[in-house]
C-alpha cells in the first residue's frame, strides 16, 4: 500500500476504499422471504463497511482536535460490529444449526474468528487513549486497521449469498421464524445507551438512495422515530458523525 507524508511528518497508508456489496433484492428482483432476509443482512453490512471506509478515510489526516470525536466513532462502531455478531452467535447460529442443518453458517462462524482479535487490538488502542486522546498515533492505528480490515469486509460479503443456500437446507418458514425470533430477542437487549450511539450510527451510515433508492425505508423503523434519533438522540455525539463523509 502507498503511503504519504503528513505535514507533522507522519507516514500513513493511502485510505482504502471497499464498494458497498450488492442487494440480492436488487440483484434478483425477487421478494422472497430468503431474499429480504439476506437483503436486510446486505443493508446492515454496508453500514458497517460505509463506516470502516470513513475510518479508513479519515484516520489518516484527522487533527488533533478532532482525536476525540474520532475515536468515540471508532469505539461506537466496534460496538455495532461486535452486538451484530455476538447476536448472531448466540441467537441465530447455533439455531440454524439445530433445528435447520448442522453445517448452517458454519463457515460464517469461522470468518468471525479471522478478524476478532485485529478488531480487539483496535479496541483496546483507543481504550488505552482515554484521558489522552492527543496521544493518538495515526500510523499505529492505520496499521491495526490493516491488520484486521480485508479478513473483515471478506466476511461482510461472503454471509450474504450464505443465507440465500440456507435455502437448500432446511425449510424457508422454519429459517424466517429463527430469523424473526433472534431479531426481537436481539431488540430486548438494547440499552439506553444505544439510542444515542447506535441507533444514530445505524441511520446515518445507511445510503438511502443506494441501488436507486429502494432500501429508503432502512432500517426499519417509524418515521417519527428516524426523526427524534436525526435531530434529538445524535446531539451527544453529533462530533462523531462528521466522519461519516466517506470518498
Amino acid at each position: 500500500m502507498e503511503t504519504s507524508a503528513q505535514p507533522d511528518g507522519q507516514q500513513v497508508n493511502t485510505p482504502k476504499v471497499y464498494p458497498l456489496i450488492e442487494t440480492p433484492q436488487y440483484a434478483t428482483k425477487q421478494t422472497d422471504k430468503l431474499t429480504l432476509m439476506a437483503t436486510e443482512m446486505a443493508c446492515v453490512h454496508n453500514c458497517i463497511l460505509r463506516c470502516l471506509n470513513a475510518i479508513h478515510k479519515h484516520a489518516p489526516t484527522v487533527q488533533p482536535a478532532e482525536y476525540e470525536a474520532f475515536i468515540s466513532f471508532v469505539r461506537i462502531w466496534y460496538t455495532m460490529v461486535m452486538k451484530h455478531h455476538d447476536g448472531e452467535e448466540q441467537y441465530i447460529f447455533p439455531r440454524f444449526q439445530e433445528q435447520i442443518h448442522p453445517e448452517a453458517m458454519v463457515v460464517s462462524q469461522q470468518e468471525h474468528e479471522a478478524f476478532h482479535d485485529g478488531m480487539e487490538e483496535m479496541m483496546k488502542y483507543v481504550n488505552g487513549l482515554k484521558g489522552r486522546e492527543n496521544e493518538f498515533d495515526r500510523v499505529e492505528f492505520c496499521r491495526i486497521m490493516d491488520s484486521f480490515s480485508d479478513a473483515l469486509v471478506t466476511h461482510l460479503r461472503n454471509e450474504v449469498p450464505a443465507i440465500l443456500k440456507l435455502g437448500e437446507l432446511g425449510d424457508v418458514d422454519a429459517i424466517s421464524k429463527i430469523w424473526d425470533s433472534a431479531v426481537q430477542e436481539d431488540i430486548k437487549k438494547f440499552k439506553m445507551v444505544d439510542f444515542i450511539t447506535l441507533l444514530p450510527l445505524a441511520i446515518f451510515s445507511h445510503d438511502a438512495e443506494y441501488e436507486g433508492g429502494l432500501h429508503r425505508d432502512f432500517p426499519p423503523l417509524p418515521a417519527a422515530m428516524k426523526f427524534v434519533v436525526r435531530r434529538v438522540l445524535s446531539r451527544p455525539y453529533q462530533g462523531a458523525w462528521k466522519f461519516l463523509v466517506t470518498a
